[in-house]
């Protein structure tokens, strides 16, 4: 049976409830918390150093015609369903490997296109869990799980020159 809410979401072509849930950062967990204001061409180009081969870039928005061409030529099977940061309206989304090609195409397409025609939310994970989660994309700070290297992290704090903030 239909309820009301749900025959009006999908009218009105968003997303329910029960379709934006997924895998999310454990928010009671110990996290590193990184400035979100960044350069967003370096945030892909340092980003394979950062996380385990393997790891998916999960990317939702709105993304320019080049942009969502290059995410479809690059994208790859989804391995976990992912919390979705919009219900309103309906996002694209795309899983694309987080290896240095793919992330170096997107560096390029950062030099070229404003944040919101790259993504308005990203999440990589790997194995059903969530690595790194940027919500509100560029505005928001970044979240890394806890379990990720401190040299790591540093090394990629250098790149972005800022700093990351363990939170407990």
């Amino acid at each position: 049976m239909t309820t009301v809410g749900g025959f009006l979401v999908k009218l009105l072509g968003g997303v329910s409830a029960e379709q934006r849930e997924g895998l999310s950062l454990d928010p009671g967990a110990r996290q590193w918390e990184i400035p979100g204001r960044v350069d967003v061409a370096v945030f892909f180009k340092a980003l394979p150093a950062l996380l385990p081969d393997g790891a998916t870039l999960f990317v939702e928005g709105k993304p320019s015609a080049r942009v969502k061409e290059f995410l479809g030529a690059h994208a790859v099977e989804a391995t976990a369903k992912i919390e979705r940061g919009t219900g309103w309206p309906r996002q694209v989304v795309f899983h694309v490997a987080v290896d240095r090609d793919t992330m170096n195409g997107l560096a390029e397409l950062a030099e070229e296109h404003a944040a919101p025609e790259l993504a308005d939310h990203i999440v990589v994970y790997r194995d059903n869990r969530v690595l790194l989660s940027w919500y509100d994309f560029v505005d928001d700070p970044i979240y890394l799980a806890g379990e990720v290297a401190d040299e790591q992290v540093e090394e990629f704090c250098r790149a972005l020159a800022v700093q990351a903030t363990r939170r407990p």
